[in-house]
This record gives structure tokens, C-alpha cells and sequence, in this order.
């Protein structure tokens, strides 16, 4: 993910870096949350949301530095999603198929299909 002058992006082993496109040098020590990242990071605002396979959406500022993590459940293979104010995510194998979080890590909502 391209923000100005920075480039955001994640790997299969779990580690999320920031590089500086004008020098080519990374912006902060590699962050590794607890799990592989196979979906695209998302940036709202001073934040930068990654979302793990292990089933944590981790929100990050614009230094590498944790700013809250929250136990999904399930598996993340999906691209958190901005909606109005909120971070949707949908896990894969959890209670839920849709969940919503704010910006300070607040849980807002989940969502359970009718059967």
C-alpha cells in the first residue's frame, strides 16, 4: 500500500515494513505481528490496520509502533475495509462472518447470517 512517499507492505512470514520510496531505506525496525499477513494492509488516517491469518487485526501508527490488537477469531484472509468510521474484517471459521471495529480497538458489531 502506497501512502505519499511511503510504501506499506506485509509477507507471508509476518513481518509488516515501511519504506521510504524517495530513499529506499526502511522507515522502522520490521514489525511481526502473530501471524502470516496474506491480505493487503489498510491506511485511515495516522493508522495502518493488518489483519493476520492467525485471526488479529493489529492497528500500527505511522512509526511501527503498536497501537491496539484484537483477537478476531477465525482466520483473516481478507483486506480490512474502512466503512464510514468503522473497520469491517471477515474472518474465516469464527462465530461471526463480519465484524466492526472504531479506531481505538473497540469491538462495535458483529454479524451472524440467519441459517
Amino acid at each position: 500500500m502506497v501512502d505519499s512517499e511511503t510504501l506499506y507492505y506485509a509477507d507471508l512470514n509476518g513481518k509488516v515494513y515501511s519504506l521510504d520510496l524517495a530513499t529506499g531505506s526502511q522507515n522502522w525496525d520490521v514489525v511481526q505481528p502473530d501471524g502470516p499477513v496474506v491480505a493487503s494492509l489498510l491506511i485511515v488516517g495516522d493508522q495502518i490496520y493488518v489483519a493476520t491469518e492467525a485471526g488479529t487485526l493489529v492497528a500500527l501508527d505511522r512509526e511501527g509502533k503498536t497501537v491496539w490488537e484484537k483477537t478476531v477469531g477465525g482466520k483473516i484472509y481478507t483486506t480490512p475495509v474502512l466503512s464510514g468510521d468503522l473497520i469491517l474484517v471477515a474472518p474465516y471459521q469464527a462465530d461471526f462472518v463480519l465484524a466492526a471495529y472504531d479506531a481505538d480497538g473497540k469491538q462495535a458489531w458483529t454479524f451472524v447470517p440467519e441459517k
